[in-house]
């Protein structure tokens, strides 16, 4: 129950910091943010990439300047879509990766996450390296996300690099964890690009 509760505050804190921000330090830090993801690693053409469009209403950061630079590269670009609102893990079931073909039009989910009008799916085993959302994260690569698990589900079925941009007061020195958590590779905030040991 404490490690629940430890979770609950962590989510309140980093949802109270991002609502926090002035519209120009939202700005200025994804820009930056923006900026470190684009030098962060030789982007290959045609390597496949998972990223999510940010739900910049609910602050999270604003990559889509990074996303529209890999857009023209050209990388592959796969986005999630929810197959499942069922709140029981399956295992690699509840997101599928749809090929984007467009960054003009997108469909919203239930929660209202933004989805690529795609009909082309690709797998688990055909992706190279994954952009993954967070509220937050620690220093030893456990991110935290919205509560239902999606993104841990997917991470503990694929072993590539995962890049997780926060904004630096997401970034704490501990978060709770279980055994099965997938830390991610790399964490990106405004300020600095943190290499994770181990992973």
């Amino acid at each position: 129950m404490a490690q629940g509760n430890n979770k609950a505050a962590s989510r309140d804190r980093f949802r109270a910091y991002r609502l926090s921000l002035t519209q120009p330090d939202y700005e200025r830090f994804s820009n930056a943010i923006c900026k470190r993801l684009e030098s962060l690693r030789p982007w290959i053409p045609n390597e496949v990439v998972h990223v999510f469009w940010p739900m910049v209403e609910r602050r999270e950061p604003d990559i889509r300047p990074f996303i529209h630079m890999l857009y023209e590269l050209p990388v592959h670009l796969v986005m999630p879509v929810v197959s499942s609102y069922s709140p029981d893990p399956i295992q690699g079931g509840r997101l599928r990766h749809a090929r984007v073909n467009t960054l003009q039009n997108f469909r919203y989910n239930k929660w209202g996450i933004a989805e690529p009008e795609s009909d082309s799916f690709v797998s688990e085993k055909e992706l190279e390296v994954i952009i993954a959302p967070s509220l937050g994260a620690d220093r030893n690569g456990f991110r935290m996300g919205y509560g239902m698990g999606y993104y841990d589900e997917f991470l503990s079925v694929v072993n590539i690099p995962t890049i997780c941009p926060i904004f630096s007061g997401c970034l704490i020195d501990h978060i709770p964890h279980e055994k099965h958590d997938i830390a991610v590779s790399v964490i990106v905030t405004e300020d600095a690009v943190l290499e994770i040991d181990g992973t």
